[in-house]
């Protein structure tokens, strides 16, 4: 595939996977895909010919990757576990205030929507939360934190910020993700 194909893959991407995390999955038709993006019907078919589901699924890995590269920003940056936790906060309330509240986590609005319906979404779904643990978890055992508590807590970190990031959207501020950090740090000190 050439840049001209890969460039409009990538938007065909981008443009569903904002317009999933702004108003739903079954809310999102592919014509308005197409609109938003400029792009020609044949574009579509040509790159997703399983349909809006494989838009769905290259949408949660585009997710994933930006969480990704959020946790390993950081990461790199952090100097501690707390500073991490705090760097993760920051950089969740900046995407949410940066969207004016009306996106949250990439993944789970098509998550929530579509894992029951879906074996290709929940897959992919499940892909992205395994990733964001174990990245999660490595860090932490970076910080010093045991194998086995590292696990763990990464569940519970991920549970934490997925919750916040919905109760921030919903309350619109950022409130509740940085009363999760807190709590985090906390956490993390008596383990």
């Amino acid at each position: 595939m050439g840049k001209t194909g890969t460039a409009t893959r990538d938007k065909l991407v981008a443009v569903a996977g904002d317009l999933f995390q702004r108003q739903g999955y079954t809310g999102t038709g592919l014509n308005q895909i197409l609109a938003e993006g400029e792009l020609p019907r044949g574009s579509l078919y040509f790159h997703f010919p399983g349909g809006k589901e494989a838009i769905g699924v290259a949408a949660i890995a585009a997710g994933r990757d930006q969480v990704m590269d959020l946790l390993t920003m950081a990461g790199a940056e952090a100097v501690s576990l707390p500073d991490f936790l705090q760097r993760c906060a920051a950089g969740f309330s900046w995407l949410l205030q940066h969207s004016n509240y009306t996106k949250g986590c990439p993944v789970t609005a098509i998550a929530l929507e579509m894992a029951d319906k879906s074996e290709a979404i929940r897959l992919a779904s499940q892909q992205a939360f395994t990733a964001w643990q174990q990245a999660l978890a490595d860090r932490f055992i970076g910080f010093g934190l045991a194998q086995s508590e590292a696990g763990r807590f990464a569940t519970v970190a991920l549970a934490s910020f997925e919750g916040a990031l919905t109760l921030s959207r919903t309350l619109r501020s950022t409130a509740p993700l940085q009363l999760t950090c807190d709590a985090l740090i906390t956490l993390s000190n008596n383990s």
